[in-house]
């Protein structure tokens, strides 16, 4: 099936934690990303279409951690093949210029997103 994508999505080693940034509820972990959004793998499901304000984890020097906050829109939501888990995808709707550059760090491959604290 041909992907009618914008950007190249990268894969991740790491799976950053994902959080509801008004609940501090844990939905999940990204499994890869692009500029334009991420698939993550969700604890339930997502309503598809709605906007969510979401804080996504990186890890810093000395095991520190960054919470990044985006707006996202979810694009589609269906039940993982292998598990009770949900896969969904996310639009990235908005996101402050230096969170971007830490998330950028992730799709570079680079070691350490700019320190920071949750």
């Amino acid at each position: 099936m041909e992907e009618n994508r914008k950007f190249k999505r990268v894969n991740l080693a790491e799976h950053p934690e994902v959080y509801d940034a008004h609940t501090n509820e844990l939905l999940g972990r990204i499994v890869d990303i692009s500029a334009g959004g991420f698939k993550m793998i969700a604890i339930n499901k997502m309503e598809e279409g709605k906007l969510y304000v979401l804080n996504i984890v990186l890890m810093v020097r000395n095991n520190n951690k960054k919470c990044v906050e985006v707006t996202v829109s979810v694009r589609w939501c269906r039940k993982d093949i292998d598990s009770e888990l949900i896969t969904l995808g996310c639009h990235l709707v908005q996101i402050d210029a230096l969170e971007r550059l830490d998330l950028d760090s992730l799709m570079l491959n680079k070691a350490e997103p700019n320190e920071g604290v949750c």
